[in-house]
């Protein structure tokens, strides 16, 4: 899909071709979005997101094991060992991932299933292993258990879409799509914004 040329990217024509430019507002098939859920400057991004993982976690899966979840959460992404897998990197996704709610082609997507899975889909990340992603699924499998508000199938939909960023395979699934084309947008930032 990526094509070396010189030393920068071609960007496949088919690629990030569902992240609009404007933020449009939310869909209709959210139940947890709110405006003041965006992710704000950096001084205060941990603490904007930490916010909102928790109110997305008591809408989907209920209060119990929401703080843990974030505790083992920014352990990861705060580690000083991540370069560009850390809060940055979840923080970029959400904004781009706010900016599609209104849209009327993404009317269907499960909005707050993908917000999920942003949040986790790189919880586990070890340089060369080819297991983070199930590891990141089975690790909100292992928080959520037996607590989610809405059943079985949301959850079921969070960790395919957190699997599918191990490849990034085309799919035809609009949520998929999306994960996936949020999860490689840096590849198609400007060149300041890539090299950073």
């Amino acid at each position: 899909m990526i094509e070396k040329t010189s030393s920068r990217r071609k960007i496949h024509p088919l690629t990030f071709r569902f992240i609009p430019d404007v933020l449009t507002g939310h869909s209709k098939n959210s139940q947890c979005f709110s405006a003041k859920n965006q992710s704000d400057q950096h001084g205060t991004m941990t603490a904007t997101l930490e916010s909102r993982f928790h109110a997305l976690w008591h809408c989907m899966i209920g209060t119990d094991r929401s703080r843990e979840g974030f505790g083992i959460l920014d352990a990861a992404y705060a580690s000083s060992a991540r370069i560009y897998h850390s809060w940055s990197h979840i923080a970029a996704l959400l904004r781009e991932h706010d900016k599609v709610r209104g849209i009327p082609e993404f009317a269907q997507v499960a909005f707050d299933e993908v917000e999920l899975a942003i949040f986790f889909h790189d919880a586990i990340y070890v340089p060369g292993r080819v297991d983070n992603e199930s590891k990141s699924a089975a690790l909100l499998l292992n928080l959520a258990t037996g607590n989610s508000a809405l059943g079985e199938d949301p959850l079921t939909l969070v960790v395919q879409l957190i699997e599918a960023t191990a490849a990034h395979d085309p799919s035809h699934d609009m949520a998929t799509r999306l994960m996936t084309d949020l999860d490689l947008s840096i590849l198609g930032a400007p060149p300041d914004i890539y090299a950073a």
